[in-house]
């Protein structure tokens, strides 16, 4: 799994996606179809990614069936398993649509700005926007895009709780 995460994020820094809203790269992007294209390609990028995850979690119980082992010792691992995947599963599957989210409000500021073109400049590092209503926007779609991120890091830090806490219970088990 940390493969494959890692493997991910490798994925979406080839498409362009660290640059998506740098200021100056929208700037010579004039008709968008750059930013939106790095948008579609990141879609299809998560899409790729939940469903090799989903692959993997099935892959692992076809390995513990494949295990040159006992039937009660598969069926007792089947069981542990699944019992340890049924709230890490939720997790999973909460991560990945976190991350449809959070592209999908990438997408409305590059549609935003789109939309709103010639309403707004780059100056050094910032979009400056001449209309409130518009800044308003665009901070709002900022502010999701914040609000996605601290979800996902409560997520993951539950997660290696869980993991800590059934590290020690094995530990003290010894």
């Amino acid at each position: 799994m940390a493969t494959q995460r890692n493997d991910y994020f490798l994925e979406l820094e080839a498409i362009g996606w660290n640059g998506v809203l740098d200021a100056n790269r929208i700037k010579s992007d004039k008709t968008f179809v750059e930013s939106k294209v790095i948008i579609q390609k990141a879609k299809e990028v998560v899409s790729k990614y939940t469903s090799n995850t989903q692959t993997l979690l099935e892959s692992a119980k076809n390995n513990i069936r494949s295990l040159n082992i006992s039937e009660s010792s598969k069926r007792s691992m089947l069981s542990g398993f699944d019992r340890g995947m049924e709230k890490a599963k939720k997790n999973i599957d909460a991560l990945w649509s976190l991350e449809a989210k959070t592209i999908k409000e990438f997408e409305n500021i590059i549609n935003l700005l789109a939309a709103k073109k010639g309403a707004w400049v780059v100056e050094g590092e910032q979009i400056l926007f001449y209309n409130d209503g518009d800044l308003e926007r665009f901070n709002s779609y900022i502010a999701s895009i914040q609000n996605i991120t601290k979800q996902q890091e409560a997520i993951q830090r539950q997660s290696v709780q869980t993991v800590n806490r059934n590290f020690d219970g094995i530990n003290e088990i010894k």
